[in-house]
């Protein structure tokens, strides 16, 4: 147990460290989809270069649940102060973390309001774009320019999500680093105890 709680602290430092690099990297790339956003056989290499990004910052938020997780200490009556901030940023990376292993449709499954943001799927592209692709080869039907002036659209459509999604993965990670810097002494010792997990 020691040994994973270290690894889990050491991925907590280690993300802070990196995130300026990280949020330099995330709006570089969000500028370069919209410079290839003429190009459509780049867009594969987009989405996986997205995909990847979202996939380390899920495993980042994981790890940092489990470390902040193995901090909480007794509960008691008085003196919550510090477990408090532990429940709010442990509801933060818990809802950010679904979100980021998510569908990618943009749909709340909840019943709640549709994600102004969509998140880019490579496998919801590479379906929608196979039968609008067939669509156009249809033989029996002939070609198809509203088709093929639809398939364009998509695409442009999928460099606009990506261009939006690397900033949002940008401000979350912003924000997850600046609420794990501000509160770090609270998440680490709630109460002053330099060993608050309770085994």
């Amino acid at each position: 147990m020691e040994e994973y709680n270290e690894a889990n602290a050491r991925v907590v430092g280690e993300f802070l460290s990196a995130t300026a690099d990280k949020l330099k990297a995330y709006t570089a790339n969000a500028a370069a989809v919209q410079s290839a956003a003429s190009d459509a056989s780049k867009i594969i290499a987009e989405l996986d270069k997205y995909e990847q990004a979202q996939f380390e910052f899920a495993v980042e938020l994981s790890a940092m649940r489990a470390y902040v997780s193995s901090r909480i200490p007794e509960m008691k009556e008085e003196d919550n102060a510090g477990v408090r901030v532990q429940e709010w940023v442990l509801d933060i990376l818990g809802k950010l973390l679904g979100s980021s292993i998510g569908s990618g449709s943009g749909d709340d499954k909840s019943g709640g309001s549709r994600s102004l943001v969509a998140k880019p799927s490579k496998v919801k592209y590479l379906k929608e774009k196979a039968g609008m692709e067939k669509d156009c080869n249809d033989k029996e039907k002939g070609e198809n320019p509203t088709m093929k002036l639809a398939v364009a659209a998509y695409d442009a459509e999928i460099f606009r999500q990506l261009s939006l999604a690397w900033r949002e993965l940008a401000a979350s990670r912003a924000f997850v680093a600046s609420t794990i810097a501000n509160n770090r002494s609270k998440l680490d010792t709630p109460r002053g105890d330099s060993n608050p997990l309770i085994m």
